[in-house]
């Protein structure tokens, strides 16, 4: 059985509540020109509320952590 990977970004308080939306549709919008990896983003707490809306409202395979 062989071992599915996992690429999942995390970033710190480095962006506002409007960056962390437009960095979600940017990785979303651009999903297909990845690996054939399992994607997962992970941003701070206080926007997993923001980053989970845009990737439902983006339709990707792109996880969300936390």
């Amino acid at each position: 059985m062989s071992r599915r990977k996992i690429v999942a970004g995390n970033w710190k308080m480095n962006l506002d509540r409007a960056a962390a939306r437009a960095l979600t549709a940017a990785v979303a919008d651009r999903r297909g020109e990845a690996a054939p990896v399992e994607l997962v983003l992970c941003p701070p707490a206080l926007y997993v509320d923001t980053v989970g809306a845009a990737l439902a409202g983006a339709k990707s395979d792109v996880g969300l952590g936390a």
